[in-house]
């Protein structure tokens, strides 16, 4: 397997990506001082403590969810001013087997001599993954995590709750292509509760990394007392081509949260604004019936009349109205291009 992997951007850049009174103009003192304790200055670059400390030094763990694909590590998370985003927004690409990626299984699962027949004809399938998580902060106070995998913003939310930038009352926007509602039972029974007190962010950065699967951090925020389940709004890529379906019954069984508010997307921008302080939990496989080849046929039929200046302007309104914004990249269901990717992040930033 071919392992292409941009270089880093010059020291002087680096040193320059955040300064302590920068962070505390942003975000006033006592939280700009929490973020800066759980992080350390390493390289010109402040760095968070509880994902680098289970990270080698050649980025990667052993265990199951960081080496779904050989090659695919879980980096450090660098703190960096708004400015800086451009050139510490690295990737490295991994040329997978496409039949190993969920999109792919997706695409022909309607039947098994169509996905092997598929998959001879398609051998790889290239994702792109962050060479560092990202928490920017911008000028005006809005914190935004960018990472891949989805489960990684569940540590984020957790860092904001701690350095008190939210409380566990906040509304939580979930925009994706999937609900993203699965329960992990084992790690609820290690738990215990549910808790009104978080555990420890060392705690949590370990079950990001080791324990959640991508679809189950939502049901494991609220378990922890991040977020309340009742607070959390379902806005689906699906429901972009009309009114949400009604609840399923598969989602009042014991392996899934309870989908609580589900609503259009044109609808989110406006209960944000009137909910006030709220968070946007973003996955770009939002966007994928609009860039990627092995979406859904039967899906994109669907949505084939709603433009990328209609999809990217709902999240750029909710961008606006949320405090802390989380961006999963998820190259696993969203493998098109770097710039692509880069373009998508830098509008949603730049509207925040």
């Amino acid at each position: 397997m071919q392992i292409a992997v941009n270089s880093r951007p010059p020291e002087n850049i680096l040193r320059s990506s955040l300064s302590p009174d920068y962070l505390r103009q942003a975000l006033g003192r006592p939280a700009a001082n929490k973020l800066l304790e759980f992080s350390t200055l390493k390289n010109g670059v402040y760095v968070d403590n509880n994902y680098s400390s289970l990270t080698d030094t050649s980025g990667t763990i052993s265990q199951k969810f960081s080496q779904k694909f050989a090659g695919q590590k879980i980096p450090a998370i660098i703190l960096a001013a708004e400015e800086a985003m451009d050139p510490l927004l690295l990737f490295h690409t991994l040329n997978v087997e496409a039949m190993e990626t969920e999109r792919y299984r997706e695409r022909h699962l309607s039947s098994f001599a169509s996905f092997m027949g598929a998959a001879q004809g398609s051998a790889r399938r290239p994702l792109s993954f962050l060479n560092d998580f990202l928490l920017i902060v911008k000028p005006n106070g809005k914190m935004i995590f960018i990472c891949d995998d989805h489960p990684h913003v569940a540590y984020a939310l957790a860092l904001a709750r701690e350095s008190g930038l939210i409380g566990g009352s906040i509304n939580l926007f979930h925009v994706d292509e999937h609900l993203d509602n699965a329960i992990n039972l084992d790690l609820q029974r290690k738990l215990g509760g549910p808790r009104s007190v978080p555990p420890p962010l060392s705690f949590i950065a370990n079950c990001c990394k080791n324990e959640l699967n991508i679809d189950q951090h939502l049901a494991f925020t609220a378990h922890c007392g991040l977020v309340e389940a009742k607070n959390i709004h379902y806005v689906l890529t699906e429901d972009l081509a009309g009114p949400p379906k009604r609840e399923k019954a598969q989602n009042k069984q014991r392996n899934r949260l309870t989908e609580g508010k589900r609503i259009t997307p044109t609808q989110a921008p406006q209960l944000a604004r009137q909910l006030g302080k709220v968070v946007l939990d973003l996955d770009l496989d939002f966007f994928a019936y609009l860039y990627d080849p092995l979406f859904p046929t039967e899906k994109r039929s669907r949505l084939q009349q709603v433009s990328e200046q209609q999809s990217l302007g709902i999240v750029k309104k909710l961008a606006k109205e949320a405090s802390i914004i989380l961006i999963a990249t998820s190259p696993d269901y969203f493998a098109v291009p770097v710039e692509k990717i880069k373009g998508l992040i830098r509008s949603i930033v730049a509207a925040a």
